[in-house]
């Protein structure tokens, strides 16, 4: 069941009083969506009315369904080929547990794209032209239990870009540049698939260097830090050995003042 078209208007937020953005036409309805059940799903039509990836605002002419609201959507899907993946949708559906982007035409997807979506437990970005999966893409949606990469031109993947998703059971990379490997719910066998897709796609240099660059800001914070806190006991200690010092001259006073023999 759907309720008449929703207008969405998308772009970036600092940037209210520009018209350019996106349109999103979208049915709210109960659908059920992978092994994660009944949930409550915009089915979106994207229009693109310039050049801006960013949602900016809700029309008012949005409508959900009796009960429902942006918190409540769970799903979202792009029917469109827009070449891109829209950015900021958590910041009016923060609750997604499934992004389905397939067949958008993006060559693409980047930690920014996903940036937000703590609960998403399902990603399906078939069909498109991605090239490459980078540093840390996933790092802000550990909850993934569902990736679906098959069908792209993929030739390079990150070193340890799926390490952190300790509840991943489905991964499909078959019918890429560099790999046909997947696994449909067996997590026992999702190391081994990852360890043919590293061997298979190398990174790029560029990805290398950027993890080195990284771990070598990283070292530098900790040090950084470990300066502080060790330059911050030494004026503690300083302190305490300077009040021992005191400590021992009003001693010595003391023990001269009571050797001075007292007058009749």
């Amino acid at each position: 069941m759907y309720l008449k078209n929703v207008l969405v208007l998308c772009g970036l937020s600092s940037m209210l009083a520009v018209s350019s953005g996106l349109m999103l036409e979208c049915n709210y309805s109960r659908k059920v969506q992978d092994d994660i059940g009944l949930v409550y799903t915009c089915e979106a039509r994207v229009v693109p009315v310039g050049d801006q990836r960013y949602v900016f605002s809700i029309s008012e002419n949005s409508v959900h369904l009796e009960g429902y609201g942006n918190d409540d959507v769970e799903a979202l899907e792009y029917n469109a080929p827009i070449g891109f993946t829209p950015r900021n949708v958590s910041s009016f559906f923060p609750n997604l547990l499934l992004i389905k982007a397939n067949g958008i035409q993006s060559d693409s997807l980047t930690r920014e794209d996903l940036t937000g979506f703590a609960q998403l437990r399902s990603l399906r970005f078939s069909d498109n032209n991605l090239r490459e999966i980078g540093n840390d893409l996933f790092i802000e949606n550990p909850l993934l239990t569902l990736i679906f990469l098959d069908n792209n031109q993929i030739r390079h993947v990150a070193n340890n870009v799926f390490d952190h998703l300790t509840l991943l059971r489905t991964l499909y990379m078959f019918n890429n540049d560099c790999t046909n490997e997947f696994v449909y719910n067996e997590p026992d066998k999702v190391p081994d698939v990852l360890f043919q897709i590293l061997l298979e796609c190398p990174p790029t240099f560029e990805m290398i260097e950027e993890r080195i660059v990284n771990g070598d800001q990283l070292g530098l914070a900790v040090q950084s830090r470990i300066d502080s806190a060790t330059a911050t006991l030494h004026e503690k200690l300083e302190a305490v050995v300077e009040q021992l010092s005191l400590l021992e001259e009003r001693i010595e006073l003391l023990e001269t003042n009571s050797t001075i023999p007292v007058s009749n």
